[in-house]
Protein backbone atom coordinates (compact mmCIF):
# COMPACT_ATOMS: atom_id res chain seq x y z
CA UNK A 1 0.00 0.00 0.00
CA UNK A 2 1.01 3.11 -0.65
CA UNK A 3 -0.19 6.63 0.79
CA UNK A 4 -0.04 9.92 -0.78
CA UNK A 5 -1.66 12.83 -0.61
CA UNK A 6 -2.53 12.69 -4.93
CA UNK A 7 -4.21 9.95 -5.99
CA UNK A 8 -1.56 9.99 -9.20
CA UNK A 9 1.35 9.40 -6.86
CA UNK A 10 -0.29 6.76 -4.68
CA UNK A 11 -0.91 4.90 -8.12
CA UNK A 12 2.85 5.60 -9.42
CA UNK A 13 4.53 4.77 -6.00
CA UNK A 14 2.46 1.67 -6.64
CA UNK A 15 3.57 0.66 -9.93
CA UNK A 16 6.87 1.12 -8.76
CA UNK A 17 6.51 -1.83 -5.78
CA UNK A 18 4.72 -4.00 -8.37
CA UNK A 19 7.73 -4.03 -10.83
CA UNK A 20 9.88 -5.36 -7.78
CA UNK A 21 11.57 -1.94 -6.48
CA UNK A 22 11.12 -1.01 -3.29
CA UNK A 23 10.44 2.14 -0.94
CA UNK A 24 13.47 3.96 -1.46
CA UNK A 25 13.28 3.73 -5.30
CA UNK A 26 9.75 5.51 -5.02
CA UNK A 27 10.09 8.16 -2.92
CA UNK A 28 10.75 11.97 -3.90
CA UNK A 29 12.24 14.29 -1.60
CA UNK A 30 11.02 17.78 -2.28
CA UNK A 31 12.06 21.40 -0.06
CA UNK A 32 10.69 24.53 -0.11
CA UNK A 33 12.85 27.50 1.35
CA UNK A 34 11.57 31.37 2.25
CA UNK A 35 13.00 34.83 1.84
CA UNK A 36 11.73 37.18 3.78
CA UNK A 37 8.17 35.54 4.09
CA UNK A 38 7.94 34.55 0.18
CA UNK A 39 8.63 31.16 -1.24
CA UNK A 40 12.02 31.61 -2.61
CA UNK A 41 13.81 28.18 -3.55
CA UNK A 42 11.62 25.00 -4.69
CA UNK A 43 13.79 21.72 -4.56
CA UNK A 44 13.20 17.82 -5.67
CA UNK A 45 14.70 15.07 -6.53
CA UNK A 46 14.55 11.11 -7.21
CA UNK A 47 17.12 8.89 -6.78
CA UNK A 48 16.51 6.21 -3.65
CA UNK A 49 18.44 6.76 -0.33
CA UNK A 50 20.86 9.57 -2.13
CA UNK A 51 17.71 12.20 -1.89
CA UNK A 52 18.26 13.82 1.44
CA UNK A 53 22.37 14.83 -0.29
CA UNK A 54 21.15 15.77 -3.90
CA UNK A 55 18.53 18.23 -2.01
CA UNK A 56 20.51 19.97 0.97
CA UNK A 57 22.98 20.04 -1.57
CA UNK A 58 21.14 22.01 -4.06
CA UNK A 59 20.03 24.18 -1.07
CA UNK A 60 23.41 24.94 -0.21
CA UNK A 61 24.51 25.72 -3.48
CA UNK A 62 21.81 28.37 -3.69
CA UNK A 63 21.38 30.04 -0.61
CA UNK A 64 25.35 30.14 0.79
CA UNK A 65 27.59 29.83 -2.80
CA UNK A 66 25.09 31.99 -4.75
CA UNK A 67 24.56 29.54 -7.72
CA UNK A 68 22.09 29.93 -10.13
CA UNK A 69 19.13 26.82 -10.65
CA UNK A 70 20.85 25.15 -13.27
CA UNK A 71 24.62 25.47 -11.32
CA UNK A 72 22.99 24.16 -8.44
CA UNK A 73 21.15 21.39 -9.63
CA UNK A 74 24.20 20.34 -12.06
CA UNK A 75 26.99 20.68 -9.22
CA UNK A 76 29.11 17.59 -8.44
CA UNK A 77 27.28 15.57 -5.89
CA UNK A 78 28.77 13.20 -2.85
CA UNK A 79 26.92 10.95 -0.66
CA UNK A 80 27.51 9.15 2.65
CA UNK A 81 25.66 7.15 4.89
CA UNK A 82 27.81 6.40 7.36
CA UNK A 83 30.31 4.22 5.85
CA UNK A 84 32.46 5.21 2.48
CA UNK A 85 32.36 8.61 1.04
CA UNK A 86 31.13 8.43 -2.86
CA UNK A 87 32.50 11.33 -4.94
CA UNK A 88 31.32 11.77 -8.31
CA UNK A 89 34.98 11.82 -10.63
CA UNK A 90 34.15 16.01 -10.96
CA UNK A 91 35.66 16.36 -7.56
CA UNK A 92 38.85 16.97 -7.60
CA UNK A 93 41.48 14.11 -6.67
CA UNK A 94 43.15 16.35 -3.81
CA UNK A 95 39.66 16.30 -2.52
CA UNK A 96 39.44 12.47 -1.99
CA UNK A 97 43.44 12.80 -1.14
CA UNK A 98 42.44 14.64 1.61
CA UNK A 99 39.39 12.36 2.69
CA UNK A 100 41.34 9.30 2.83
CA UNK A 101 44.09 11.48 4.92
CA UNK A 102 41.49 12.58 7.46
CA UNK A 103 40.35 8.31 7.64
CA UNK A 104 37.56 8.20 5.67
CA UNK A 105 36.95 5.52 2.93
CA UNK A 106 36.47 7.08 -0.26
CA UNK A 107 34.83 5.89 -3.77
CA UNK A 108 35.46 8.06 -6.11
CA UNK A 109 33.62 7.59 -9.22
CA UNK A 110 34.60 7.07 -12.75
CA UNK A 111 31.23 8.25 -14.73
CA UNK A 112 30.51 12.44 -14.84
CA UNK A 113 27.13 12.29 -13.66
CA UNK A 114 27.29 9.14 -12.14
CA UNK A 115 23.68 7.80 -12.64
CA UNK A 116 23.87 6.18 -8.93
CA UNK A 117 23.41 9.62 -7.49
CA UNK A 118 20.21 11.57 -6.82
CA UNK A 119 18.76 14.32 -9.75
CA UNK A 120 17.67 17.41 -8.71
CA UNK A 121 15.64 19.92 -9.86
CA UNK A 122 15.69 23.53 -8.87
CA UNK A 123 13.09 26.54 -9.41
CA UNK A 124 14.40 29.62 -7.74
CA UNK A 125 12.15 32.57 -7.02
CA UNK A 126 13.77 36.22 -6.71
CA UNK A 127 11.37 38.94 -7.41
CA UNK A 128 9.40 38.66 -10.64
CA UNK A 129 12.19 36.40 -11.97
CA UNK A 130 11.89 32.73 -11.86
CA UNK A 131 14.16 30.47 -13.24
CA UNK A 132 14.38 26.44 -13.09
CA UNK A 133 17.42 24.15 -13.51
CA UNK A 134 17.43 20.58 -13.77
CA UNK A 135 20.58 18.40 -14.00
CA UNK A 136 22.15 16.68 -16.56
CA UNK A 137 21.95 12.94 -14.81
CA UNK A 138 18.46 12.86 -16.68
CA UNK A 139 14.84 12.03 -15.21
CA UNK A 140 13.73 15.65 -13.96
CA UNK A 141 12.73 18.80 -15.85
CA UNK A 142 11.94 22.22 -14.22
CA UNK A 143 9.21 24.28 -15.54
CA UNK A 144 9.16 27.98 -13.95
Amino acid sequence: MVVAPQPRAAEGGAEILAQGGNAMDAAVAAAFTFRHGNPYLLVGALGGSVIISAVLQTILNVVDFGMSSVEAASEARLHCEGGAVHLEPRFPIRVAEQLRTLGHDVDHRVLRYDPSMARATAIVIDGESVRGGSNPHGGGLAYA
